[in-house]
């Protein structure tokens, strides 16, 4: 992530952003691009279409036995109703007017992760928009066999 918002920043000098990734985090597996699509979205629906400068922040938490990837950003944001639509597209099948990205995100997420894994969208306190993805932390020997078969990457 950290050399795509550098390409974004040299295309857009106004975005700022900060990557805090906890030394916990930091050894677990996450699926090859499931992040890279939600700051992509960041970037082109919600900081390149206003004139102010822009701010994307990720982030890890662990919630109970959940780690939870947040993408915060102070663009346009959207609406609670907004929000609320774009939830409910994840579970139907895909359409052309809502894109394929996000869409591919959770449910890649919960195919490898299971049912209690996904992607939420809240207000940002930044004033933009969150994107949460979030899934249940795995026992050693499951995530060893995963990276076993190469079907993984460490999040850098």
């Amino acid at each position: 992530m950290n050399y795509y918002l550098k390409i974004q920043q040299m295309r857009m000098p106004r975005l700022t952003f900060s990557i805090h990734i906890s030394s916990q985090a930091n050894s677990l597996l996450i699926l090859p691009l499931v992040v890279q699509p939600l700051v992509e979205n960041a970037v082109l629906h919600g900081i390149e279409p206003q004139a102010e400068d822009g701010i994307i922040h990720i982030v890890t938490e662990y919630v109970g036995s959940y780690m939870h990837l947040i993408v915060d950003d102070n663009g346009l944001g959207l609406s609670t109703e907004a929000i609320t639509a774009l939830t409910s597209t994840l579970d139907k099948s895909v359409e052309k007017e809502h894109g394929y990205g996000l869409w591919n995100v959770y449910q890649r997420m919960r195919l490898h992760f299971g049912e209690d894994a996904g992607l939420d969208f809240s207000l940002s306190p930044l004033g933009g928009l969150r994107a949460v993805l979030k899934w249940p932390l795995p026992a050693k020997s499951w995530s060893c066999g995963l990276l076993w078969y190469g079907e993984w990457w460490r999040y850098q």
